[in-house]
């Protein structure tokens, strides 16, 4: 049985990913600095690993049972992850009242109950990974944080996705959306 390598998502809305694109296309010759494709651009709640197919039928079962309601998020401040002085990716955080971190710990307490699944110990910080550093100047990294991109949108579903590793990147598939509550 071949396994699947997944995740768990929150999509980004079409207007908030042609805001993030624009921004990039000012960074376009930062060699050291892949760009997510616009296509590409979500937020990551966990990510799982390779599980087989037994364990992502368990999984879809505990994204059923999860209720919560739509809730709106908003692109904050430029990031750097692991931080400034060593970083490897450029992110936007994202600011929801802790609806995305109370979301993400709802589902993280049913996945507890699962063996396959071990919770990372640091603690969730909610973002949106916009690009991926091999090498970047200091300069480079101010012009990124002087860049403001700003917006809202309201999320409205959960999606289980797998990643495809290829030569050329990661391609991304929905396998499953899952609801959540309108108010």
């Amino acid at each position: 049985m071949k396994k699947k390598r997944i995740f768990i998502s929150l999509n980004v809305s079409e207007s908030i990913k042609d805001k993030i694109a624009k921004a990039q296309k000012h960074f376009v010759d930062f060699k050291g600095v892949k760009w997510e494709l616009r296509k590409k651009l979500h937020i990551t709640l966990y990510f799982l690993g390779y599980l087989g197919n037994e364990e992502i039928e368990k999984l879809k079962d505990v994204l059923l049972k999860i209720r919560f309601e739509c809730f709106r998020a908003e692109l904050s401040d430029c990031d750097f992850f692991p931080n400034e002085k060593n970083p490897r990716v450029v992110v936007f955080n994202i600011d929801s009242n802790n609806k995305i971190e109370d979301l993400q710990k709802m589902i993280g307490e049913e996945l507890s109950k699962y063996i396959f699944f071990k919770p990372e110990k640091r603690k969730y910080k909610a973002h949106l990974t916009f690009g991926r550093i091999n090498k970047i100047s200091n300069s480079q990294i101010n012009l990124i944080k002087k860049r403001k991109v700003s917006g809202f949108w309201i999320i409205t579903e959960i999606n289980l996705m797998q990643s495809i590793l290829k030569r050329t990147g990661s391609e991304y598939k929905v396998l499953e959306k899952y609801k959540l509550w309108k108010k």
